[in-house]
Parts: structure tokens; C-alpha cells; sequence
């Protein structure tokens, strides 16, 4: 049995040669040499190709939930209130009470 192998990864002895072989159940993705099954390494391919369309389908569920709550459509900041310019200071910020105040009078 082993000469056979030999013979035939080698292509010796009139027999075609075969690169790169290797069993099936060892392959990626790996098959089963009958239709009953029966092979660890099948049965735990499908299991992990089923997890992995399931946790797809969750992460495009996701996306699509996100989307519907999407805020930044361009009329979403229309009811914000606007800042009385009065009670801004040049970089932007207002005083809790209203009123400017320069942190370099105030050091």
C-alpha cells in the first residue's frame, strides 16, 4: 500500500503523478470520501460556516438598526436652540451666567 502511494506522488512506474495531495478530510474546505459522513474535521467546518453566516447576519441586522436611528440626517439640528452671540466668548464658550469673562484678567 505504502509502494502504491509512493508510486503515485512520485509518478513513478507508469502511474500519473499527483502534486500537492493531500486527504480529502485534510483539505480546506474538507469532504468526506462517502455520502454517509462520518469525518470530525466535515462536521465541525459546517459548524463553524454556520456560525459565521449567523454572526453576518446579526452584524447586518446591526447596520441596518443603526441606520434607521441615524441623527445626522440634514434636518436633525433644525430645533436646536442657537447661542445668544452676547453670551459667547471669541473661542466659542459661555460663562454658566451669561456673562464673558478673560482668564487673563482673571489670573
Amino acid at each position: 500500500m505504502k509502494k502504491i502511494i509512493a508510486e503515485h506522488l512520485a509518478g513513478a512506474e507508469g502511474r500519473t503523478k499527483v502534486d500537492r495531495w493531500v486527504p480529502q478530510w485534510l483539505a480546506v474546505p474538507p469532504a468526506a470520501y462517502t455520502p454517509r459522513g462520518g469525518v470530525a474535521a466535515v462536521r465541525a467546518h459546517r459548524k463553524a460556516l454556520a456560525a459565521q453566516e449567523e454572526a453576518a447576519e446579526a452584524a447586518n441586522a446591526r447596520a441596518a438598526a443603526a441606520e434607521a436611528e441615524d441623527v445626522t440626517a440634514p434636518d436633525a439640528g433644525a430645533d436646536a436652540p442657537e447661542a445668544d452671540p452676547a453670551e459667547t466668548r471669541e473661542d466659542g464658550a459661555v460663562d454658566s451666567d451669561g456673562s464673558e469673562t478673560d482668564e487673563r484678567l482673571a489670573a
